[in-house]
C-alpha cells in the first residue's frame, strides 16, 4: 500500500454560480437562490433593499444565483477578479459556496480581503421585522 492511498480525497464543488446582472469587476456582490432570483415579488423586495441603501444595481452590483442543493466554490469566481467586494449572501450556506467556514448571519465577516454578509432567505426576511431590523443594520455597517 502506498502512502499517496492514504490520503483522503475530496470532491471539489460542481455547481454552478450563474451571473445574472452586473460587472464581476463592481464591488458589491449579491447571491441568492434559484428560486428566489426567479419570483418577481422577491426580486421588487431585494431593489427596494438596495435603494434604501444607495446601492444601484446598474451601477455597483453584480448578482448571482445558483442551487442550494448543489455546492458551488465561490472562491473559484473570486480569483478571476482583483479588487476586493462585499459579498452579500441570501438564503445560502457557505456549505452551498463551497467555504468551510461558519458565519453568524448578519454579522460582516472579512476573509481574504473580501467581507461577507450571511443573510437569511428574501422571503423570510420579508416578513419578519426583526430579521429586517438585523438586515438594515448590517447594511448600515456595509455602506459605512
Amino acid at each position: 500500500m502506498s502512502l499517496l492511498s492514504k490520503i483522503p480525497i475530496y470532491d471539489l464543488p460542481q455547481g454552478s454560480i450563474k451571473k445574472l446582472d452586473g460587472s464581476t469587476n463592481n464591488k458589491f456582490w449579491i447571491l441568492q437562490s434559484d428560486s428566489e432570483a426567479n419570483e418577481s415579488a422577491l426580486q421588487t423586495f431585494l431593489e427596494k433593499i438596495l435603494q434604501a441603501i444607495d446601492l444601484d444595481p446598474n451601477k455597483n452590483l453584480c448578482l448571482f444565483s445558483l442551487s442550494p442543493d448543489e455546492d458551488s466554490s465561490l472562491s473559484s469566481l473570486l480569483e478571476t477578479v482583483t479588487t476586493p467586494k462585499t459579498i452579500i449572501i441570501f438564503g445560502l450556506s457557505p456549505g452551498n459556496l463551497g467555504m468551510s467556514t461558519r458565519f453568524l448571519p448578519y454579522h460582516l465577516f472579512k476573509l481574504k480581503g473580501n467581507t461577507f454578509l450571511l443573510c437569511d432567505e428574501l422571503r423570510s426576511i420579508q416578513s419578519d421585522s426583526n430579521k429586517k431590523r438585523d438586515l438594515w443594520d448590517s447594511l448600515q455597517k456595509v455602506k459605512g
